[in-house]
């Protein structure tokens, strides 16, 4: 070819240490578009960005000359080095060490963003281990429970029949979304929606 073709759309979950809830509506409103900043500057894509106050999902396009990695890492510290800066600091504020992301197929884009953008509808029924949970055994990601919520017990939560999924986009069926990297874990919307789309 001529030229590089690329769409490489992610989805990615960062997590508050020791899930903390610290990112209360008002630090929310000024945090997202902070970290929708910082992606911009890493030549990504911001599709939808959403969360609770202790954990946030993304949904973005990654650039094909971009480590997904560095991304995570940059975005990690430079909003984490925000909130302690601001002129109303959360002292003790900051991620957990890992990260989850998954690649996202063109089909399951939209269902992924709206699941993102409704992230308090759904989490009146589930927790975010249960959710992370989910999200991983549907996947069939391989982890280590003892060491994935700084050693809390494991919430069994399988597929299908004999489990009570979270409802993850096309609930019923797994969705076509595929795990793309999963790092160590070990660190510890009314339908009003309150996460942030950039997206036109």
């Amino acid at each position: 070819m001529a030229s590089s073709l690329v769409k490489i759309l992610i989805h990615l979950v960062l997590s508050t240490k020791e899930r903390t809830p610290f990112i209360e509506p008002t630090l929310r409103s000024r945090l997202y578009p902070y970290m929708a900043g910082i992606l911009r500057g890493e030549e990504a894509t911001l599709i939808a960005l959403g969360g609770m106050p202790d954990h946030v999902h993304v949904l973005l396009r990654l650039k094909a000359d971009r480590k997904l990695s560095y991304l995570v890492r940059d975005l990690k510290a430079g909003s984490s080095k925000w909130v302690h800066e601001k002129s109303e600091p959360v002292p003790d504020f900051a991620w957990q060490t890992g990260y989850a992301a998954f690649s996202v197929s063109q089909s399951q884009e939209a269902k992924v963003k709206a699941y993102i953008l409704n992230q308090e509808v759904h989490h009146r029924r589930a927790s975010f281990e249960e959710e992370l949970l989910d999200l991983l055994e549907c996947h069939q990601v391989e982890f280590d429970p003892a060491r994935l919520f700084d050693g809390i017990g494991r919430i069994c939560r399988p597929c299908g029949a004999g489990g009570s999924r979270a409802s993850l986009p096309g609930a019923g069926a797994h969705p076509r979304i595929h795990i793309s990297f999963v790092s160590d874990l070990a660190e510890r919307r009314p339908s009003g929606r309150s996460g942030l789309t950039l997206e036109g």
